[in-house]
């Protein structure tokens, strides 16, 4: 994420001054990317000439890299962000201490790889939480980035975080596990996993195109109980996780539909009473 956010950056003309990593074949071909036919230096690099630092580590790793850091150059007039999505921008405190302005910078996207592709992050929205001044740094390298930043207050940044993975990660996984289990069930594995990705994919992209409450589907919205039942009736046995999955998910969707108004309060209350527990 990071090595491909930067390079996204210094298409927009902002220079990459130094790289580091624990690991130094990564780091080596980053430094590559990044400053190509400079040689990386050996050792620690020098750090006296540079507005920002960007920590993208893991999150366990951003409050160790910051003490590091805290010690090596003055820091007051300079701006530190991390790209970790559930932690503030706190975790950067020992920066802070020193006079830094600190933030997070979030981008809402899922990337296996670095990638130089210049649209990777067009219309990509970034989360900001932290200080003025490196807030204002972290939406102006998001827009440079193609992206649309929008800020997160801090007591919220877990639970921003929380949905953007049920979003992305925890939403593969639905549908996968959705997959094998049709597989199973005696569905070709291939044609189970395209139909439902394809699915998936028509649903979000009829949502985006319009208000999701005006491109719901399916029994809720019908108040279709019959259909209900039989869904209900076919998650017990060892299928009774995926009953539990769809009366939660169920009950959310049948609020999205009431306060959209497509769905009438006596049928909402019948839907209701359905949508329990499964036993």
């Amino acid at each position: 994420m990071g090595a491909s956010l930067a390079l996204s950056w210094i298409r927009r003309g902002h220079r990459c001054v130094g790289v580091e990593g624990r690991r130094s074949a990564p780091t080596r071909k980053v430094h590559r990317l990044l400053i190509p036919g400079r040689a990386r230096p050996r050792g620690r690099q020098e750090s006296a000439e540079f507005d920002l630092l960007v920590v993208a580590t893991p999150d366990r790793a951003i409050a160790s890299v910051a003490r590091q850091w805290s010690g090596r150059t003055a820091w007051a007039g300079r701006a530190a962000v991390h790209t970790s999505g559930a932690l503030p921008a706190s975790e950067l405190e020992p920066l802070r201490r020193q006079g830094a302005s600190v933030a997070s910078l979030h981008p809402l996207t899922s990337l296996a790889d670095v990638t130089a592709d210049p649209k990777v992050f067009e219309g990509v929205s970034f989360g900001i939480e932290g200080d003025s001044l490196a807030s204002r740094w972290a939406k102006r390298l998001a827009r440079d980035a193609g992206g649309r930043p929008f800020l997160v207050p801090t007591e919220a940044k877990a639970f921003y975080h929380l949905c953007a993975c049920i979003s992305s990660g925890h939403l593969l996984g639905l549908l996968e596990q959705a997959a094998e289990d049709l597989a199973a069930a005696g569905i070709p594995l291939r044609q189970a996993r395209a139909g439902l990705f394809g699915l998936a994919r028509t649903t979000l992209r009829n949502a985006q195109r319009g208000r999701p409450g005006d491109t719901l589907t399916g029994p809720i919205l019908r108040g279709d109980l019959v259909t209900i039942r039989a869904h209900l009736r076919s998650a017990r046995g060892e299928r009774q996780s995926w009953g539990s999955i769809y009366v939660l998910l169920g009950r959310m969707l049948l609020d999205l539909a009431v306060r959209h108004g497509k769905v009438p309060a006596p049928r909402a209350r019948q839907l209701r009473s359905l949508l329990r527990r499964p036993r």
